[in-house]
């Protein structure tokens, strides 16, 4: 009699099939769905159709991003994509499809942020840190 392997199937898209079916019941709305599903081509296409999450390391996630920036695309685009995909990094973790938790890191948006629009790094970070409530209003700033 032949023994019944327990083994969890770590292919990447069917692994992914099963994070987006538990999107779809947490109630996420089609358009972030669609979103998840077009982020999740580019990773799937890097990695080739053989991926596993087994594969999956800090290496493979570092050499994303390097192949993101070499293509030229913009950083907030990439921070969106890289949103998705650690989303689904996490899940792999939590689910024990990876041994270590894994994550693409985020790109600093200030430097474009601040080519775009012509002035300083720490401008622009005054700016977004006033947006987020970072800094009070003096007395002066009130009148």
């Amino acid at each position: 009699m032949k023994k019944i392997s327990m083994k969890k199937d770590d292919r990447i898209d069917f692994l992914w099939d099963k994070y987006i079916l538990e999107c779809r019941l947490q109630g996420y709305s089609e358009t972030t769905l669609r979103n998840k599903e077009y982020y999740f081509s580019v990773f799937y296409r890097f990695l080739g159709e053989s991926g596993r999450a087994s594969l999956l390391t800090k290496g493979v996630c570092v050499s994303f991003l390097q192949a993101r920036m070499r293509e030229g695309i913009k950083p907030v685009s990439i921070n969106s994509c890289n949103r998705v995909i650690n989303s689904f990094l996490s899940w792999l973790y939590k689910n024990r499809y990876l041994s270590e938790e894994l994550n693409i890191p985020k790109l600093k948006e200030q430097e474009e942020i601040a080519k775009r629009v012509g002035v300083s790094k720490s401008a622009v970070s005054r700016a977004l840190q006033n947006k987020k409530g970072g800094r009070k209003k003096t007395s002066k700033q009130i009148k």
